[in-house]
């Protein structure tokens, strides 16, 4: 039975979940073998389901609240066996100060500080991760009678990058797998309308415009020394950005933003993050090659989607009849194609392999095309 756990004061409920049974999996073969070396092996294995289906909205609002944290803060990796320092301490700042928590200030030497007590701050991190904050400074930090000093801010965090969940594993050892997007919005301090955002995005309103600029994966596991769930792994990439290069041509006439480059540069993107899925694919069972091509799939479909989204605010009325005509065609391509390598491949469980990885390589070959033709 799932325990239901306090983690950064909201419930980290996962409602509905049950740990599998382990079952016998069949071996995929290895392309780099001879036919005649292959032999027959089976491997006892934990399977691992997807149970976001099973999770109510309130659900998912939670664990986006609870991710979006570490979004708000910059945070972008954690390895328990790697810590970084600096980074658990700007991620704690943000817990406090992001969150509107008063603190304490004290002057030190002619300068201002926020005030946040050692104990204090470790647990406010416990709530995210186990592992034991050091007792030192840096460059920025000071640290002396059992206190961490941050110089006073002059301006407050804004609250404009959510994390929405989008996929959900039950690993089937008390662990879990969460797969999420980030998105940027128009930068508000309005705590209402941040809340909004923080809702599922299937419950967003027309008018609820942001921009996808990244992704996470993330493994939760629970604590018994903490007693609750905390961050075993966590992974945070985002898409290039021509925020930097327009900043420091502002004054430069010639400069004008290119949809085309800036899309590239995320499909670019996609493709490299894929090497997430790697360990999938080298543990050779079914149930992992199905699960790798479903979420290549995902990722590659949720693109199409946006570039498709963006094209109707680009293309004229009849660019856009024409598209949506040619798009509608290209579907019945894709599906008939991916059919006919499902069937080719023989049945059995390689069936499902092969349909899903034919319409994502279509899909990814479609957003490139899409980019190149009509975007600027």
């Amino acid at each position: 039975m799932i325990k239901k756990v306090l983690v950064a004061c909201l419930l980290l409920t996962l409602m509905g979940c049950q740990r599998l049974k382990d079952e016998v999996v069949e071996r995929f073969w290895h392309p780099k073998q001879e036919q005649s070396e292959l032999k027959e092996s089976t491997k006892e294995v934990k399977e691992r389901k997807e149970i976001t289906q099973t999770l109510t909205n309130s659900d998912l609002q939670q664990l986006n609240v609870y991710l979006s944290h570490l979004s708000n803060s910059g945070f972008e990796t954690y390895n328990k066996e790697n810590l970084n320092h600096d980074q658990l301490l700007e991620f704690g700042l943000w817990l406090y100060l992001g969150n509107m928590v008063k603190v304490e200030s004290k002057e030190i030497d002619g300068v201002y500080y926020s005030v946040f007590n050692y104990d204090e701050f470790s647990h406010k991190i416990s709530q995210y991760f186990d592992c034991e904050l050091e007792k030192k400074g840096n460059d920025e930090w000071l640290f002396q009678d059992n206190n961490y000093y941050h110089p006073l801010l002059e301006s407050e965090y804004p609250l404009n990058t959510v994390t929405q969940v989008d996929r959900i594993y039950d690993n089937g050892d008390n662990s879990f797998l969460v797969e999420g997007l980030v998105y940027r919005f128009e930068s508000s301090m309005d705590t209402h309308i941040y809340e909004q955002y923080l809702q599922p995005k299937s419950t967003w309103s027309p008018s609820m415009e942001s921009e996808l600029i990244g992704n996470i994966t993330t493994t939760l596991v629970y604590s018994d020394k903490l007693n609750h769930y905390v961050i075993e792994d966590y992974q945070a990439k985002y898409y290039p950005s021509d925020e930097g290069v327009e900043s420091e041509s502002s004054n430069n006439e010639e400069f004008s933003y290119s949809y085309k480059k800036d899309y590239l540069d995320k499909l670019d993107f996609i493709e490299e993050g894929m090497s997430d899925l790697d360990y999938l694919y080298d543990s050779g069972t079914t149930v992992d090659f199905v699960e790798a091509e479903g979420t290549r799939l995902k990722r590659w479909d949720d693109m199409l989607n946006e570039i498709y989204s963006l094209l109707k605010t680009q293309l004229t009325e009849s660019e856009m009849k024409e598209l949506k005509s040619k798009q509608l065609a290209w579907i019945e391509y894709r599906d008939k194609t991916a059919e006919n390598e499902a069937n080719a491949a023989g049945g059995g469980s390689l069936t499902t392999v092969v349909y899903n990885s034919t319409l994502a390589t279509l899909t990814k070959e479609r957003c490139y095309e899409l980019v190149n033709t009509y975007l600027e």
